[in-house]
């Protein structure tokens, strides 16, 4: 690529003025802070107006081959820069047109400012001869090797200009990128940047919209998780939300999360009108990089969303992945979808019901809102995991929802998520479930309930090195979850490293010393350990904190059969099966409470029918350590070949 013209000193295009002998850019006149990298770059587009710069070029003239930097990581940055400066957009540019995979264009019209000679030159007796122009930013890069070859000092002065030029940018793009760039070629990629989204505080001065900012954070968090994850991990919504209402600092939260980078924002609503503040906090330094305020309808809360998203990726200088634009959503339909979410992430048997009513309603209003079918997909899911509804009332319903999600919009790694779950808990097909997962965390990298499911899968099938990596990803997302903590203790029990597993649990109950699941599996890993009555203990908390539920009720009864108290294990039994007459309870809950009391027969009967209702709990089975006592008699196996389960 030819150099700049000599006697050009600068360029004006629409209000702006770019002025090559003192490396700065003017809009009407008032100076724009560009830093050096994408002002050099900006100057080499401008010398070729219209026309494609490739790539390569670009890496030739800005970053020499002995120069160790990630090219096409510093690039985007630089571009991104410009567009700032400029007030640009990348997916409808009035000036930087991106090439895909080619280069970049300078689309708007130019007039070049040229430093004109007088008309009549000066006497070499009676004037001293006229310094030459000085040299252009560009002009002070490496020169090509087809170059005339300048004089000693002068190539002395080119080159110290050069090296100068060279570490600045290095030191402009290592400040604003915070990777180390001094690095031989082939190492380590760099360190990974870490985001959270803290809840959208509601300014309305009514609570009963805390749904509506909950829902906007959640889908803030999703909207962000779309990025490549070798850059940017996104912290889950469970931990983001232990800091609603609180007044903890920010330097705080990151020190809890880990975090580089803060996302707060906060939301005031009057009827369908909604105004929207957002920022963006780098942790180090508390500077704010960025901030904005959108006043929109609630109809169009899902575009703004994406608009932040974007805003934000940029000014971390990452790369969203491809996905479908929002489309717009009925505003009924909307609020109806974050209230179901609201109950959803409530957990309880009840609220799981109000969540899936809420959800019906918003796919009702609007059935190609895809994002609500999705969810309706994981609260069906849970509804038939938990054993609130029979599975062939639940697992179909979220097989449908899931299928109807991806029709609208496949690119939503949650419904592909749920479809592996059901795909092998409900159908037992553990091939066709893995390929679901692969593809739900290739399009969802940041969904820590993407990893915890597919570690629980892995793990089950005995591929616990697997299990344990796909279960730390999950953890590192959301270091604060009460169910994944809890799942990673899990992971340990089946394992069957049961001092690992009650280390881990405990740890998770001191997060939430409510979460009955924690207790109720602390109990399981302490039964292995011989602390039958500590176990009894945990387990009473679990029934006491689920308000009865059935798994944890027949938890309690297997403990009181192994320590000796047959009849009140007896009589819990009895109570599950009075209980199966009038409602859906598991087969394999009961099936469990006989293993204990050493009725073999009455355990199998209770399986079979369990294997017949196509119960999720049978994936468990091979796995778990209580029904060791029941693992040699053939009927086990021949149950686990039926189920599948390796």
């Amino acid at each position: 690529m030819a150099g700049p013209d000599r006697n050009v000193l600068g360029y004006r295009f629409a209000t702006f003025e770019v002025d090559l002998r003192a490396g700065e850019l003017r809009k009407n006149g008032m100076k724009i802070k560009l830093q050096d990298q994408p002002f050099r770059l900006l100057a080499i587009l401008l010398e070729h107006p219209g026309e494609a710069v490739l790539r390569e070029e670009l890496q030739q003239r800005l970053w020499p081959a002995d120069t160790f930097v990630d090219f096409d990581h510093s690039l985007n940055t630089a571009v991104t820069r410009i567009r700032e400066a400029l007030g640009d957009s990348a997916d409808n540019p009035r000036f930087v047109q991106t090439l895909p995979r080619r280069g970049y264009r300078f689309l708007a019209s130019l007039e070049a400012i040229e430093d004109k000679p007088s008309a009549e030159p000066p006497s070499p007796i009676s004037q001293p001869p006229t310094p030459a122009p000085a040299p252009s930013p560009i002009s002070q890069l490496p020169t090509p090797a087809s170059a005339p070859v300048r004089r000693y000092a002068a190539w002395r002065v080119w080159t110290w200009r050069a090296l100068f030029a060279v570490l600045a940018a290095v030191a402009v793009y290592g400040y604003f990128s915070g990777w180390r760039i001094w690095q031989p070629r082939g190492t380590a990629a760099p360190e990974l940047i870490r985001l959270v989204v803290l809840p959208f505080v509601n300014l309305s001065g009514d609570p009963s919209q805390e749904y509506f900012g909950d829902g906007m954070t959640e889908e803030m968090i999703t909207q962000l998780g779309r990025v490549n994850p070798q850059r940017l991990a996104v912290i889950a919504r469970t931990s983001a939300m232990r800091y609603k209402d609180t007044k903890t600092g920010v330097q705080q939260v990151a020190s809890d999360l880990k975090v580089t980078y803060v996302v707060e924002g906060s939301f005031r609503r009057v009827g369908n009108n909604v105004r929207i503040t957002a920022k963006l906090i780098q942790v180090s330094d508390q500077t704010q990089l960025w901030n904005h305020d959108y006043d929109v309808q609630v109809a169009d809360v899902l575009q703004i969303q994406s608009q932040v998203a974007q805003s934000v990726a940029g000014q971390i200088s990452v790369q969203l992945l491809p996905y479908r634009p929002p489309r717009p959503v009925k505003p009924e339909a909307y609020e109806a979808a974050l209230l179901g979410r609201y109950y959803w992430n409530r957990r309880t048997d009840a609220d799981l019901q109000k969540a899936a009513e809420s959800l019906q309603a918003a796919v009702t209003k609007d059935p190609s809102y895809a994002l609500a079918q999705a969810w309706m997909a994981e609260v069906y899911h849970l509804l038939g995991y938990y054993s609130v509804l029979a599975p062939v009332d639940a697992y179909p319903k979220a097989r449908a929802a899931a299928q109807r999600a991806l029709q609208l919009d496949e690119t939503l790694g949650e419904a592909h998520a749920t479809l592996a779950d059901v795909t092998y808990l409900y159908e037992n097909d553990w091939k066709g479930a893995e390929k679901e997962f692969r593809k739900a965390i290739e399009l969802s990298p940041n969904s820590a309930t993407a990893h915890q499911w597919y570690g629980a899968f892995l793990t089950l099938q005995g591929r616990f090195p697997e299990g344990r990596a796909e279960i730390e990803k999950a953890h590192a997302l959301d270091l604060l979850s009460p169910v994944i903590n809890a799942e990673v203790g899990l992971a340990c029990y089946y394992r069957r490293e049961y001092p690992q597993a009650v280390e881990q649990y405990r740890k998770s109950i001191e997060l939430d010393p409510h979460f009955s699941q924690t207790h109720a599996w602390l109990g399981m890993a302490l039964l292995q350990l011989g602390r039958t009555a500590e176990a009894l203990e945990e387990f009473r908390q679990g029934v006491t904190l689920s308000k009865g539920s059935q798994g944890t009720v027949a938890l309690e009864a297997y403990a009181l059969a192994r320590a000796g108290r047959r009849q009140e294990a007896v009589d819990r039994v009895h109570q599950l099966e009075a209980a199966a007459r009038q409602r859906y309870v598991s087969p394999l809950y009961i099936s469990l409470v006989y293993v204990a009391l050493g009725d073999k027969d009455q355990a199998f009967q209770w399986a079979e029918k369990g294997f017949r209702d196509r119960s999720g709990l049978l994936a468990r089975m091979r796995r778990e350590p209580l029904l060791d006592p029941v693992r040699d008699d053939p009927r086990f196996a021949n149950l686990m070949a039926r189920v599948g389960a390796k």
